[in-house]
Protein backbone atom coordinates (compact mmCIF):
# COMPACT_ATOMS: atom_id res chain seq x y z
CA UNK A 1 0.00 0.00 0.00
CA UNK A 2 1.28 3.44 -0.93
CA UNK A 3 -0.63 6.57 0.08
CA UNK A 4 0.11 10.28 0.04
CA UNK A 5 -1.63 13.67 0.02
CA UNK A 6 -1.28 17.38 -0.69
CA UNK A 7 -2.88 20.72 0.23
CA UNK A 8 -4.11 23.84 -1.62
CA UNK A 9 -2.47 27.21 -1.11
CA UNK A 10 -3.92 30.18 -3.03
CA UNK A 11 -6.48 31.40 -5.56
CA UNK A 12 -7.33 34.29 -7.94
CA UNK A 13 -10.25 36.75 -8.13
CA UNK A 14 -9.69 38.73 -11.37
CA UNK A 15 -12.79 39.63 -13.46
CA UNK A 16 -13.26 40.35 -17.18
CA UNK A 17 -15.94 40.50 -19.90
CA UNK A 18 -13.80 38.57 -22.42
CA UNK A 19 -15.70 35.36 -23.28
CA UNK A 20 -12.43 33.45 -23.59
CA UNK A 21 -11.02 34.78 -20.33
CA UNK A 22 -10.16 32.09 -17.81
CA UNK A 23 -10.14 32.79 -14.07
CA UNK A 24 -7.52 30.62 -12.42
CA UNK A 25 -8.46 28.46 -9.43
CA UNK A 26 -4.87 27.41 -8.83
CA UNK A 27 -4.30 26.18 -5.32
CA UNK A 28 -0.69 25.15 -5.76
CA UNK A 29 1.06 28.30 -7.02
CA UNK A 30 1.54 27.01 -10.55
CA UNK A 31 0.56 29.56 -13.23
CA UNK A 32 -2.25 29.41 -15.74
CA UNK A 33 -2.93 31.18 -19.01
CA UNK A 34 -5.79 33.65 -18.53
CA UNK A 35 -7.05 33.21 -22.10
CA UNK A 36 -8.52 29.98 -23.45
CA UNK A 37 -7.60 28.70 -26.91
CA UNK A 38 -9.24 26.02 -29.10
CA UNK A 39 -6.25 23.64 -29.25
CA UNK A 40 -4.79 24.07 -25.78
CA UNK A 41 -2.68 21.20 -24.45
CA UNK A 42 -0.61 20.56 -21.34
CA UNK A 43 2.62 18.84 -20.46
CA UNK A 44 4.98 18.60 -17.49
CA UNK A 45 8.43 20.12 -17.97
CA UNK A 46 11.35 18.87 -15.89
CA UNK A 47 13.31 21.54 -13.99
CA UNK A 48 17.10 21.49 -13.94
CA UNK A 49 18.48 19.54 -10.99
CA UNK A 50 15.30 17.51 -10.55
CA UNK A 51 15.85 14.95 -7.80
CA UNK A 52 14.50 11.92 -9.70
CA UNK A 53 16.60 10.53 -12.53
CA UNK A 54 16.83 7.34 -14.55
CA UNK A 55 19.82 5.04 -14.03
CA UNK A 56 20.66 3.59 -17.43
CA UNK A 57 22.60 0.71 -15.87
CA UNK A 58 20.02 -0.53 -13.38
CA UNK A 59 17.08 0.57 -15.56
CA UNK A 60 15.43 2.08 -12.50
CA UNK A 61 14.33 5.51 -11.32
CA UNK A 62 16.52 6.80 -8.49
CA UNK A 63 15.93 9.58 -5.99
CA UNK A 64 18.46 12.26 -5.08
CA UNK A 65 18.11 15.65 -3.39
CA UNK A 66 15.95 18.51 -4.63
CA UNK A 67 17.61 21.95 -4.53
CA UNK A 68 15.35 24.95 -3.95
CA UNK A 69 16.30 26.23 -7.39
CA UNK A 70 14.71 23.16 -8.99
CA UNK A 71 11.44 23.71 -7.15
CA UNK A 72 11.42 27.41 -8.04
CA UNK A 73 12.14 26.69 -11.69
CA UNK A 74 9.31 24.17 -11.87
CA UNK A 75 6.88 27.03 -11.24
CA UNK A 76 8.37 29.05 -14.08
CA UNK A 77 8.32 26.34 -16.75
CA UNK A 78 4.98 24.64 -16.05
CA UNK A 79 1.78 26.47 -16.98
CA UNK A 80 -1.79 25.26 -17.35
CA UNK A 81 -3.46 26.03 -20.70
CA UNK A 82 -7.30 26.12 -20.67
CA UNK A 83 -9.21 25.22 -23.81
CA UNK A 84 -12.30 27.06 -25.04
CA UNK A 85 -14.30 23.83 -24.92
CA UNK A 86 -13.31 23.19 -21.30
CA UNK A 87 -14.18 26.67 -20.00
CA UNK A 88 -17.71 26.11 -21.33
CA UNK A 89 -18.17 22.54 -20.07
CA UNK A 90 -19.82 22.36 -16.64
CA UNK A 91 -18.91 19.64 -14.13
CA UNK A 92 -21.19 18.63 -11.27
CA UNK A 93 -18.71 17.26 -8.77
CA UNK A 94 -21.56 15.59 -6.88
CA UNK A 95 -22.69 13.72 -9.98
CA UNK A 96 -19.80 13.61 -12.42
CA UNK A 97 -20.57 11.68 -15.58
CA UNK A 98 -18.61 8.58 -16.55
CA UNK A 99 -17.48 10.28 -19.74
CA UNK A 100 -16.14 13.26 -17.82
CA UNK A 101 -14.47 11.01 -15.27
CA UNK A 102 -12.78 9.10 -18.08
CA UNK A 103 -11.66 12.33 -19.78
CA UNK A 104 -10.18 13.71 -16.55
CA UNK A 105 -8.51 10.40 -15.73
CA UNK A 106 -6.95 10.23 -19.19
CA UNK A 107 -5.79 13.84 -18.89
CA UNK A 108 -4.00 13.04 -15.62
CA UNK A 109 -2.59 9.76 -16.94
CA UNK A 110 -1.20 11.49 -20.03
CA UNK A 111 0.61 14.06 -17.88
CA UNK A 112 2.20 11.43 -15.65
CA UNK A 113 3.06 9.01 -18.45
CA UNK A 114 4.67 11.78 -20.49
CA UNK A 115 6.84 12.78 -17.52
CA UNK A 116 7.88 9.15 -16.97
CA UNK A 117 8.88 8.88 -20.63
CA UNK A 118 10.89 12.12 -20.52
CA UNK A 119 12.79 11.10 -17.38
CA UNK A 120 13.63 7.64 -18.74
CA UNK A 121 14.40 8.75 -22.31
CA UNK A 122 11.41 6.62 -23.37
CA UNK A 123 12.79 3.45 -21.77
CA UNK A 124 9.81 1.45 -20.38
CA UNK A 125 11.15 1.06 -16.85
CA UNK A 126 7.58 0.58 -15.61
CA UNK A 127 4.15 0.17 -17.17
CA UNK A 128 2.18 3.26 -18.22
CA UNK A 129 -0.86 4.33 -16.23
CA UNK A 130 -3.84 2.90 -18.11
CA UNK A 131 -7.37 4.17 -17.57
CA UNK A 132 -9.67 1.14 -17.25
CA UNK A 133 -13.34 0.63 -16.45
CA UNK A 134 -12.37 -1.30 -13.32
CA UNK A 135 -10.11 1.48 -12.07
CA UNK A 136 -12.76 4.13 -12.79
CA UNK A 137 -15.33 2.15 -10.80
CA UNK A 138 -12.88 1.60 -7.95
CA UNK A 139 -11.97 5.29 -7.86
CA UNK A 140 -15.68 6.16 -7.77
CA UNK A 141 -16.18 3.75 -4.86
CA UNK A 142 -13.31 5.46 -3.03
CA UNK A 143 -15.00 8.86 -3.43
CA UNK A 144 -18.31 7.40 -2.22
CA UNK A 145 -16.55 5.99 0.83
CA UNK A 146 -14.96 9.34 1.63
CA UNK A 147 -18.39 10.95 1.25
CA UNK A 148 -20.05 8.46 3.59
CA UNK A 149 -17.35 9.02 6.20
CA UNK A 150 -17.30 12.82 5.67
CA UNK A 151 -13.56 12.35 5.36
CA UNK A 152 -11.78 15.67 4.87
CA UNK A 153 -8.20 14.46 4.86
CA UNK A 154 -6.83 17.83 6.01
CA UNK A 155 -8.90 17.53 9.19
CA UNK A 156 -8.65 13.77 9.65
CA UNK A 157 -4.89 13.83 9.31
CA UNK A 158 -4.54 11.52 6.33
CA UNK A 159 -6.26 9.07 4.05
CA UNK A 160 -9.41 7.06 4.76
CA UNK A 161 -7.43 3.82 4.81
CA UNK A 162 -10.46 1.72 5.76
CA UNK A 163 -12.22 2.80 2.56
CA UNK A 164 -9.09 2.29 0.46
CA UNK A 165 -8.59 -1.20 1.90
CA UNK A 166 -12.24 -2.16 1.32
CA UNK A 167 -12.13 -1.10 -2.34
CA UNK A 168 -8.79 -2.85 -2.76
CA UNK A 169 -10.16 -6.10 -1.34
CA UNK A 170 -13.45 -5.93 -3.26
CA UNK A 171 -11.56 -5.79 -6.56
CA UNK A 172 -8.85 -8.34 -5.73
CA UNK A 173 -6.04 -5.96 -6.63
CA UNK A 174 -2.49 -6.89 -5.67
CA UNK A 175 -1.35 -3.33 -4.86
CA UNK A 176 -2.70 0.20 -4.74
CA UNK A 177 -1.59 3.77 -4.25
CA UNK A 178 -3.60 6.92 -3.66
CA UNK A 179 -2.58 10.54 -4.09
CA UNK A 180 -5.22 13.04 -3.00
CA UNK A 181 -5.47 16.77 -3.66
CA UNK A 182 -7.20 19.17 -1.29
CA UNK A 183 -10.65 20.74 -1.59
CA UNK A 184 -10.36 23.03 -4.61
CA UNK A 185 -13.66 22.37 -6.34
CA UNK A 186 -16.29 23.57 -3.89
CA UNK A 187 -18.45 26.72 -3.86
CA UNK A 188 -16.33 28.12 -1.07
CA UNK A 189 -13.33 28.02 -3.40
CA UNK A 190 -14.86 28.67 -6.85
CA UNK A 191 -17.34 31.46 -7.61
CA UNK A 192 -19.97 30.07 -9.96
CA UNK A 193 -20.29 26.67 -11.65
CA UNK A 194 -17.30 24.35 -11.74
CA UNK A 195 -16.01 23.84 -15.29
CA UNK A 196 -13.91 21.16 -16.91
CA UNK A 197 -11.10 23.73 -17.12
CA UNK A 198 -11.32 24.29 -13.35
CA UNK A 199 -10.97 20.58 -12.69
CA UNK A 200 -8.15 20.11 -15.18
CA UNK A 201 -6.26 23.07 -13.72
CA UNK A 202 -6.65 21.61 -10.25
CA UNK A 203 -5.37 18.27 -11.54
CA UNK A 204 -2.50 19.97 -13.34
CA UNK A 205 -1.46 22.05 -10.33
CA UNK A 206 -1.79 19.11 -7.96
CA UNK A 207 0.36 16.85 -10.12
CA UNK A 208 2.97 19.61 -10.54
CA UNK A 209 3.09 20.12 -6.77
CA UNK A 210 3.29 16.38 -6.12
CA UNK A 211 6.05 15.90 -8.69
CA UNK A 212 8.17 19.01 -8.18
CA UNK A 213 7.47 20.43 -4.68
CA UNK A 214 6.82 17.45 -2.43
CA UNK A 215 9.62 17.61 0.13
CA UNK A 216 7.11 18.04 2.97
CA UNK A 217 5.72 14.59 2.14
CA UNK A 218 9.19 13.08 1.61
CA UNK A 219 8.39 12.94 -2.13
CA UNK A 220 5.84 10.18 -1.61
CA UNK A 221 3.46 11.63 -4.20
CA UNK A 222 6.17 11.72 -6.84
CA UNK A 223 7.22 8.15 -6.05
CA UNK A 224 3.61 7.04 -6.46
CA UNK A 225 3.23 8.74 -9.81
CA UNK A 226 6.60 7.50 -11.05
CA UNK A 227 5.61 3.92 -10.23
CA UNK A 228 8.34 3.46 -7.64
CA UNK A 229 7.35 0.62 -5.30
CA UNK A 230 5.01 -1.00 -7.81
CA UNK A 231 5.72 -4.15 -9.81
CA UNK A 232 7.39 -2.70 -12.89
CA UNK A 233 6.20 -5.55 -15.10
CA UNK A 234 2.52 -5.44 -14.10
CA UNK A 235 -0.22 -3.29 -15.59
CA UNK A 236 -0.98 -0.09 -13.67
CA UNK A 237 -4.71 0.68 -13.81
CA UNK A 238 -5.64 4.27 -13.11
CA UNK A 239 -8.69 6.31 -12.27
CA UNK A 240 -9.50 9.79 -10.97
CA UNK A 241 -12.56 10.65 -8.88
CA UNK A 242 -13.90 13.67 -7.01
CA UNK A 243 -15.73 13.53 -3.68
CA UNK A 244 -18.37 15.92 -2.33
CA UNK A 245 -15.70 17.92 -0.49
CA UNK A 246 -13.98 18.69 -3.79
CA UNK A 247 -11.05 16.42 -3.02
CA UNK A 248 -9.49 14.85 -6.12
CA UNK A 249 -8.47 11.20 -5.81
CA UNK A 250 -5.74 9.74 -8.01
CA UNK A 251 -5.96 5.97 -7.71
CA UNK A 252 -3.32 3.54 -9.03
CA UNK A 253 -4.04 -0.20 -8.92
CA UNK A 254 -2.26 -3.42 -9.83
Amino acid sequence: MIVSSTDPVATSTKKTTDSNYYQSVDGFNYPSDDHATPNASDTLNIPAGYLFSFNANTKKMVQGTAPDESIDQSRQINTFHPSTADINAKVNINNISTDQQRQLSQYAANLVNDLRHKLANNYPYTQDLTVTDRALKAATDVAIGYNNDNWDFTKKGGHDVSVLDDVFAANSFSAYGENIAGSLLTNSYINGPVTMANVKESIYGAICAMMFDDASSDWGHAANFLGIGFDSSAKQEFGVSIDKMGQIHFEIYQ
